[in-house]
């Protein structure tokens, strides 16, 4: 979207020189970095119709694989302290929560009188700070992380209390803000200091904005903060902190502890992204709303070490005519696309979210904003195998018709019988293998 920080022009500017608080400067201009008081986070990991918990291996005389299974208000179910697989499923009423033992598998909900401890509508398993627990979907149902390790915090599972209602939402709570920001997975812990400094203040901004916000809405009813994923940031937990060089993200997040933008005394909303392409957008533009420390700018260090500073895209007329007739929503143009041209409300930037393309097919016309272009033409291309090599990396794209040869040909023939008249002769398009509608 290219508002707010590059995250490849923050890395540039770092290379140059500039400090954290230069970086943030830029990218947020008239917003106040600040030391405020953090709150603690929760985080959705997944959701699915279980989850697998899996304790580290550790040393017999140690407490770090022991695992506390405790219901909502904090009574204790089970004791798990073997190091072994649980795995966590709903049932009707609750949960059922089973681990793997030599002879088969036990439910660890049963107590020594045969109750079900966990006809329940949450559970939580607390595992020993600072000793990683991997924590896996079962049939995950949307957009989540799943195979990572965490070693902050604890887990709690939730009935989902909607269609499909043999689910659970898997949320890891009672995070500190830097013990969140530690399995930040936004960008490589071996860019400079400064590079990373300004990454923990924006993500840690965005995840304050985040949680203020929504604790506040009467709309927001999930019992979590953050997403794990792209809906918020990348959360990956203990494999960040544990990666290659993460003792120096860790000690880039400590070295910025509670530190973060405001504006007018509120957190700034804080995005970010990749690469901007070489000029921020305006967040009006992209976002609908215009926040005066989200405005369109010249970059210069976007393109430092970055591969997407520009690329190229090559689509034939009748692929582009195809991937169109995928989506009814927008409709066939016909066997091939012969035009595309760009106008109407350009951002400043350059970028087409709100622009005009009007394509130009064999058989129609079609005009769609320049972001459904792009999706389009993305959806069309993860259809047919492609990945992001060949898709539209942003909405900061112009269009070009090459080739453009007119096809050639030649009537050979011209016959009457009776009212038919008969054309014999060819055609042949240099710019395309379809056939050529006459």
């Amino acid at each position: 979207h290219g508002v707010g920080m590059s995250q490849y022009g923050a890395y540039g500017r770092a290379a140059d020189g500039h400090t954290a608080e230069d970086i943030l400067e830029f990218y947020y201009p008239g917003a106040e970095l600040t030391v405020e008081e953090m709150p603690n986070v929760k985080v959705h990991l997944h959701s699915g119709t279980g989850t697998q918990i899996d304790p580290v291996d550790a040393p017999s005389d140690s407490d770090a694989d022991n695992i506390e299974i405790v219901d909502g208000e904090g009574n204790l179910i089970f004791n798990h302290r073997n190091g072994r697989r649980l795995t966590v499923t709903r049932v009707p009423g609750g949960f059922e929560v089973r681990r793997n033992n030599a002879t088969g598998t036990r439910n660890l909900c049963i107590d020594d009188q045969g109750a079900d401890l966990c006809q329940v509508d949450e559970l939580r398993f607390r595992f020993q700070q600072g000793s990683p627990t991997e924590v896996d979907v079962i049939n995950q149902i949307s957009i989540g992380t799943t195979d990572n390790h965490y070693q902050w915090g604890e887990l709690a599972v939730y009935a989902r209390d909607f269609a499909p209602d043999s689910t659970m939402w898997v949320v890891l709570e009672d995070l500190t803000m830097d013990q969140y920001i530690y399995g930040l997975a936004e960008v490589p812990a071996s860019w400079p200091d400064a590079t990373l400094q300004t990454q923990a203040v924006a993500g840690r901004t965005y995840a304050y904005d985040r949680i203020v916000s929504r604790r506040a809405s009467s709309s927001w009813d999930f019992p979590w903060d953050l997403y794990s994923t792209v809906d918020d940031q990348v959360y990956h937990g203990y494999d960040k902190e544990t990666g290659s060089f993460g003792a120096n993200w860790t000690a880039n997040v400590d070295a910025t502890s509670d530190q973060v933008m405001l504006y007018n005394g509120d957190p700034i909303t804080a995005f970010y992204s990749s690469s901007n392409g070489g000029w921020s957008e305006d967040s009006g533009y992209v976002f609908v709303t215009s926040l005066p420390y989200l405005i369109a700018q010249p970059d210069e260090y976007d393109s430092y070490q970055n591969p997407n500073a520009s690329w190229t895209r090559d689509y034939t007329g009748a692929e582009v005519a195809r991937w169109f007739a995928r989506i009814q929503s927008v409709g066939s143009v016909g066997n091939a696309v012969v035009d595309v041209t760009v106008g109407g409300n350009i951002g400043e930037s350059g970028r087409k979210d709100r622009a005009t393309v009007t394509v130009v097919g064999t058989d129609r016309t079609r005009e769609v904003s320049g972001n459904t272009f792009r999706n389009v033409i993305n959806l069309g291309v993860a259809s047919e195998g492609g990945g992001l090599s060949r898709q539209v990396l942003s909405t900061l794209y112009d269009v070009a018709v090459l080739g453009g040869e007119e096809p050639i040909g030649s009537v050979d023939r011209v016959s009457r019988s009776g009212q038919n008249v008969t054309v014999r002769g060819w055609v042949f398009d240099p710019d395309s293998p379809e056939p050529v509608q006459v």
